[in-house]
C-alpha cells in the first residue's frame, strides 16, 4: 500500500491515540483543514495503522507525528513512526520520507530521514537542520488493512464551526462599521481642531487595539485576522497622512497600537500552541496557561508600543 501520510504505532494505547489525534485536529480548525479525514486501523497485537488526510502537507504532518508522541506516548514506552511523500518543502519535494521523534528531539521538532539515507532535524520555526548522523531509511512495514474507524470533524462540529464563523462574521462587519463612523467624524473634527482631532483618533486606535485583544476567537481564523491587518496597517497609514504638516502630533500611540498588538498576537499564539498545545484564550479567570498568556500579550504588546514610540521619535 503507499506510504504516503501512514503513521505506524506500536504499544501505545488505542484511547490514548484517539485522544490526542482529536485534540490536535481541534487545534487545527480554521477555513484550509476544518474537513480533514483519518482512518483509524487495529492492527495485530499492540499495533494501530492510521491513514492520514493526503491533503496534508509535510510540515502539518510533521507536527502531528510530534503531537501525537509528546501526547499519546510521553513516557516513550511505544514507537509512532510517520510516512510521507514530501510535497512542496525544500529539501523534501517528492521524496519519500520516515519521521519519528527521537529522544534528542525537543517539543518543537521531529526527526526526518529521506529515502536517500539524509538525516535532518526539522524545528517548527522554520528551521531545517542537515545531521552528519548517518541513519537509514526504512520502507514501512506492510499492513493489511481491514474495516477502519473513521475519526473528522463530525456534522455536530462542523455546524458549530460554522455557526461560530457566521458569528463572528457579524460581529466583524458591525464593529467594522461602528469604527467607520467614528472615523469619518474624525475627520470631520480635524478640519476644526486639530488636537481635538488627534486625541479621538488616539482613542479610536486603542479601542481597535482592545477589541483585537478581546476577540480571539476571530483572529484564530485566517481570513480575519489578515482583515484585520488591513484594518491595523489603515489606521497607522490614516493618522501618518493626516499628521504630515503637524509635527508635535506626528506619534500617535493609538494609531500604532492595533498593528503592534496583532502582530505580537501571532507571536505568542504560535509559542503558545507549540508549548501548551492547545490554543490559548485570553481569560484572566480561566487556567494557569491561560492566565499567564492573557497577561503576557496585554504586557508585551505594551511594551513594544512603548518601543516603537521612542524609536519613533
Amino acid at each position: 500500500m503507499s506510504s504516503e501520510n501512514q503513521i505506524i504505532i506500536k504499544n501505545v494505547k488505542l484511547d490514548a491515540i484517539k485522544k490526542a489525534l482529536k485534540e490536535w485536529l481541534e487545534l487545527r480548525i480554521d477555513e484550509d483543514n476544518s474537513n480533514l479525514v483519518f482512518k483509524l486501523y487495529e492492527n495485530g497485537a499492540n499495533r494501530l495503522v492510521i491513514i492520514a488526510d493526503p491533503r496534508l502537507n509535510e510540515i502539518d504532518f510533521f507536527y502531528l507525528i510530534n503531537f501525537l508522541s509528546n501526547s499519546a506516548d510521553n513516557d516513550r514506552k511505544g514507537t509512532i513512526d510517520g510516512y510521507t511523500t514530501g510535497k512542496s518543502i525544500e529539501p523534501f519535494k517528492e521524496k519519500k520520507l520516515q519521521t519519528y521523534v527521537s529522544e534528542d528531539d525537543l517539543d518543537i521538532s521531529v526527526s526526518v530521514i529521506t529515502e536517500e539515507n539524509i538525516f535532518y532535524t526539522v524545528e517548527f520555526d522554520g528551521n531545517i537542520i542537515r545531521n552528519d548522523e548517518v541513519k537509514k531509511y526504512k520502507d514501512p512495514e506492510k499492513v493489511y488493512l481491514e474495516i477502519p474507524e473513521i475519526i473528522e470533524f463530525n456534522k455536530i462540529a462542523s455546524q458549530k464551526l460554522n455557526k461560530t464563523k457566521e458569528n463572528i462574521t457579524i460581529r466583524f462587519i458591525i464593529i467594522s462599521i461602528i469604527f467607520s463612523v467614528l472615523l469619518y467624524l474624525s475627520f470631520k473634527i480635524q478640519a476644526y481642531d486639530f488636537k481635538s482631532f488627534y486625541n479621538f483618533f488616539n482613542s479610536i486606535g486603542i479601542a481597535l487595539g482592545i477589541w483585537f485583544y478581546i476577540d480571539f476567537k476571530m483572529l484564530r481564523l485566517k481570513r480575519f485576522y489578515f482583515l484585520s491587518l488591513v484594518i491595523g496597517i489603515s489606521i497607522l497609514l490614516l493618522s501618518l497622512s493626516f499628521s504630515k504638516g503637524n509635527p508635535d502630533y506626528l506619534i500617535n500611540p493609538g494609531a500604532y497600537f492595533p498593528l503592534v498588538l496583532l502582530l505580537t498576537q501571532r507571536i505568542l499564539r504560535k509559542l503558545f500552541i507549540f508549548f501548551i498545545k492547545k490554543e490559548p484564550e485570553v481569560n484572566r479567570f480561566g487556567e494557569l496557561p491561560d492566565r499567564i498568556y492573557t497577561a503576557t500579550l496585554f504586557l508585551v504588546s505594551f511594551f513594544f508600543l512603548y518601543l516603537v514610540i521612542a524609536i519613533m521619535k
